[in-house]
């Protein structure tokens, strides 16, 4: 039962007898997941078992202690006479030959950490962490979602955007690539941003989605934190553009995980919360360098914890409000309240903390009264600022996204925070001005966002840029109006019932509206004309799914150990021992030359026997002599072992 317990990746609807347990266990894929769930002492007993297992099957050398009952509860090694075992496969998968013990690995000589000394903080700073960061999160996704809404980065060949993109990005934002990384990769994972359906240029922008995204605004953050748990790619990786198998990726790209191993960054940064709750309980923080020693020694052979990404890590949390740093300790790091529910959360749905290879992400998920605790901390949007004669317009709290989104078109942020600050500039009005926004246009944008007079000297700065402007105007234009006759163009550009089609002569036969071709055919039915179109309009809005995440499938676990363990117990005439008893008696039969008949599980279902005398075990394969030759069979699918008198 105790292996069972540890072992829950063995506990599947298609291993309910002791023999397919057995065989399972043994495969070298099972035996990988064993060792990736070792801390580095244990994993050093591993090595040097499976160092003098090359040489004697039996191991007698050994001293009893947590070490060994860790090797036995996860299946890897096991008494045997006056010795004990350990599974074949780890000679192969573990450094055991001359020449790679020549270098020993960096986990060789790790020795156990010392308990971190704990730093005492206030009660008010990770309370107030929490405050900021829950606003600013959403404040900052917006910010990033719509600088891509006004940027239309084209989609590379291999899916996602360029580095200059994100660049770009990140400039007008003000913020570091790896964070907006991070805000597009948690956009994309949410269904805010997508790719546009266009063959010949597909656009990334928002999808329809982030238009309700802010209606509530506690569930939007914890969405956010969930897609954040679940996020596939490294941002470290993805800003660097090669992944630690040197695989290039592009931000926004196609993370598609492997199939069988479960993503790395999901069981790191759940390790990250869960050892940060261990060791700095009570609003106490610890230095990250500490961090890191102890969650590489829990988990030596897992990637994801080298000290750039556990830093990274450390880094959005924070940005999350799930993580604080001391003001007189900036190294170090702790949990805020929010953070401390959300790792005793996700640590008790665990059922097992084995290795990513099968990590439980669909348990990876916020409380479900995640949102109560976050609603006191989200302060109402303003949607006006006060505009100032010193060229600056400051909020006075967070901005709704679109009194954001047309800021953001005429001023650059000086200062973001609770209070961001605004600043009017030359280069930021003739930007306003060279994406097709006239000058009475600026000025309609700035009274409609502003809560006082437009100044004068705002004014007199939106009117001379204009004037220094060149004569060469590109408007921008979502419907074309094409008419044979100049006459039939001049009642539909005087009529004030058309006003709303703000139509624009560019030539004695052609106008431009700012409104779509539906709208426009719409308002040139009311009077009475009948319209041909040319082309369908660029979109605004991407049509993509709110849900992006991938589905994945997997081979059916059961979470009821006692109905497994009783399905087990009621084989009858199976043996009822430890799940290593196959690969134990064909490791004995290896030793004594002792013919064995296997009974093996055809790919339908059937049973056949298969009489040899075992060579090897290797690879997740039986190896053994006929007296027709040399045949292998899987050990996956050996079901019992039995010694035979003679060789077919």
């Amino acid at each position: 039962m105790a292996v069972l317990e540890c072992r829950r990746d063995l506990v599947r609807s298609d291993t309910a007898s002791f023999q397919r347990l057995a065989g399972l266990a043994s495969s070298r894929a099972a035996v990988a997941v064993g060792l990736e769930s070792l801390n580095a002492q244990q994993l050093q007993l591993a090595w040097a078992m499976a160092r003098s297992a090359r040489t004697q099957p039996v191991i007698t050398d050994l001293q009893e202690g947590p070490a060994l009952t860790a090797l036995i509860n996860t299946a890897l090694a096991w008494p045997s006479g006056d010795g004990y075992r350990i599974q074949p496969e780890t000679i192969a998968i573990l450094p055991t030959s001359a020449a790679a013990t020549a270098t020993p690995p960096t986990w060789a000589g790790c020795p156990s950490p010392t308990p971190p000394e704990q730093i005492t903080v206030p009660h008010n700073v990770p309370t107030n962490a929490a405050a900021a960061a829950v606003n600013q999160v959403l404040t900052d996704l917006g910010a990033v979602v719509e600088a891509l809404a006004a940027l239309k980065p084209s989609q590379l060949v291999r899916g996602g955007i360029g580095k200059r993109d994100v660049s770009t990005v990140a400039a007008r934002t003000s913020a570091e690539v790896p964070t907006v990384v991070f805000l597009l990769e948690v956009a994309r994972a949410l269904g805010l941003i997508g790719a546009g359906d266009s063959p010949d240029d597909p656009q990334w922008m928002p999808t329809v989605a982030w238009d309700a995204f802010h209606d509530d605004r506690a569930a939007a953050y914890v969405s956010v934190v969930n897609s954040w748990l679940n996020l596939v790619p490294n941002p470290l990786h993805v800003a660097a553009g090669t992944t630690w198998n040197d695989e290039k990726v592009h931000v926004l790209g196609n993370h598609q995980s492997p199939p069988a191993p479960r993503p790395v960054m999901p069981f790191a940064r759940y390790r990250v919360l869960t050892l940060l709750s261990e060791l700095a309980p009570d609003e106490q923080a610890i230095t990250a360098s500490d961090l890191v020693a102890h969650a590489q020694f829990r988990h030596p052979l897992t990637r994801g914890f080298d000290e750039p990404t556990v830093r990274q890590i450390l880094a959005e949390a924070e940005h999350l409000g799930l993580t604080f740093t001391p003001f007189h300790a900036t190294d170090a790091c702790g949990l805020t309240y929010l953070g401390a529910t959300l790792a005793e959360h996700v640590k008790t749905r665990m059922t097992a903390e084995l290795s990513p290879l099968w990590f439980d992400r669909d348990r990876l998920v916020a409380p479900d009264d995640f949102a109560q605790l976050v609603t006191p901390l989200l302060p109402e949007l303003e949607r006006t600022v006060i505009t100032q004669s010193d060229l600056t317009a400051i909020a006075t709290g967070p901005l709704h996204p679109e009194t954001a989104a047309a800021l953001d078109q005429v001023a650059t942020v000086e200062t973001r925070g609770q209070g961001t600050v605004y600043r009017f500039t030359p280069a930021s009005i003739t930007r306003a001005l060279e994406s097709g926004l006239s000058t009475a246009a600026i000025l309609e944008l700035i009274e409609r966002v502003s809560s006082t007079e437009v100044p004068g000297p705002l004014d007199f700065l939106i009117r001379d840029t204009a004037a220094k402007l060149g004569r060469v105007t590109v408007s921008a234009a979502r419907g074309v109006i094409v008419v044979n006759d100049p006459e039939e163009l001049d009642p539909l550009i005087a009529d004030p019932l058309f006003a709303a089609a703000k139509l624009t002569r560019v030539a004695p036969t052609v106008a431009i509206s700012s409104v779509g071709p539906e709208r426009l055919s719409v308002l040139l039915s009311t009077h009475g004309i009948d319209v041909m179109k040319s082309s369908a309009p660029a979109p605004t809005r991407a049509r993509v799914p709110s849900n992006t995440r991938p589905v994945r499938t997997r081979t059916t676990r059961m979470n009821d150990l006692g109905a497994f363990y009783d399905t087990l117990m009621s084989h009858p005439g199976e043996p009822q021992s430890a799940p290593t008893t196959i690969a134990g008696t064909i490791r004995e039969a290896i030793d004594s030359r002792t013919p064995l008949t296997l009974t093996v599980a055809t790919a339908t279902g059937d049973r056949k026997a298969v009489t040899l005398t075992p060579v090897a075990v290797a690879g997740g394969m039986v190896r053994g002599r006929r007296s027709s030759g040399e045949v292998t069979v899987p050990l996956v699918r050996v079901i019992a072992a039995q010694p035979s008198k003679e060789v077919s």
